[in-house]
């Protein structure tokens, strides 16, 4: 079989990431194989983000003023030139094949319109097996949940001729989670997605290591399950579903995860509190000063 050429584009959107986008683009400046482009999406941006990107010549800055992360990412993909659009926030930190793996992909199946892989955490547990386990209750979860295979945005990457075919189907609500939406408008148009557990990507997993922020997370997630039913794309022909008797195997598998990680997120979040009331304390404050005192 020839193996073809996928020109890459990479796209980012982002909104005050001056601690993080730094070490996203410089992972990307160290590729075995250099993307076509790197399109950075300043949505917004109050701080230093696009005055650290300047410093990549690489790096194509483009404004996008409507606030709204699905926003953003239809803007990068509507400017990207790639055939192969691939997708991350600004916390991702891609290993330095990324790119060759995401075109051998393409070039391992040719039926594939869509691929998403692993994200290995940076906050909190680091054990990457213990990652694997989670990044697989996510997927796992997510096709029992919406019935459909599910791409996460921090580490994904879609044909550009599919996202031509779904761009109209795609929603920029921002109570809905952007992966999540144009995986279910990929399904859909009878679109082909495949997750890679081999694909994998450092992220920075803060956004949902806390009660309130996790909760935020699922109630976003029961919102874009909500719209897509009441959406005309979910009665097209064309959308491929989930068998009803697979999707109960994947609940039983990976549903009491979603607890597990509750309980997870609600010990951090006491310890967190517990923290920040301690390190205000008096009490606190004394022990900093003995400790500089007395150099231990």
């Amino acid at each position: 079989m020839t193996k073809k050429h996928f020109r890459i584009s990479v796209v980012i959107p982002v909104y005050n990431e001056e601690d993080r986008i730094f070490y996203c683009l410089d992972a990307l400046s160290r590729q075995t194989i250099r993307p076509l482009e790197i399109i950075l999406v300043n949505n917004n941006c109050k701080d230093q983000t696009t005055a650290i990107a300047k410093r990549f010549k690489s790096v194509r800055i483009i404004n996008e003023p409507r606030q709204g992360r699905a926003i953003a990412q239809a803007t990068g993909f509507k400017n990207a030139k790639g055939d192969i659009l691939a997708r991350i926030d600004a916390d991702t930190i891609v290993p330095p094949d990324w790119i060759e793996q995401i075109g051998q992909a393409f070039n391992d199946d040719s039926t594939i319109d869509a691929i998403s892989g692993y994200g290995v955490t940076r906050t909190g547990v680091t054990i990457n097996f213990i990652s694997d386990i989670w990044s697989w209750a996510y997927f796992t979860h997510c096709k029992a949940f919406f019935g459909s295979e599910i791409l996460w945005g921090s580490n994904m990457a879609i044909k550009k001729t599919a996202w031509v075919k779904i761009k109209n189907l795609c929603s920029v609500n921002t109570n809905l989670h952007e992966d999540q939406d144009i995986s279910l408008a990929l399904a859909s148009v009878g679109g082909k997605a495949k997750i890679l557990p081999d694909l994998k990507v450092s992220v920075d997993f803060g956004e949902i290591a806390y009660l309130g922020k996790y909760w935020r997370y699922n109630k976003m997630k029961h919102h874009t399950r909500q719209t897509h039913r009441i959406h005309y794309r979910s009665n097209l022909t064309t959308y491929h579903k989930i068998p009803k008797f697979k999707r109960v195997c994947y609940h039983l598998l990976a549903t009491y995860t979603v607890g597990l990680f509750m309980i997870i997120t609600a010990i951090n979040s006491g310890v967190h509190i517990l923290t920040s009331a301690l390190k205000q304390s008096s009490v606190y404050f004394w022990y900093q000063k003995i400790k500089s005192e007395f150099n231990f």
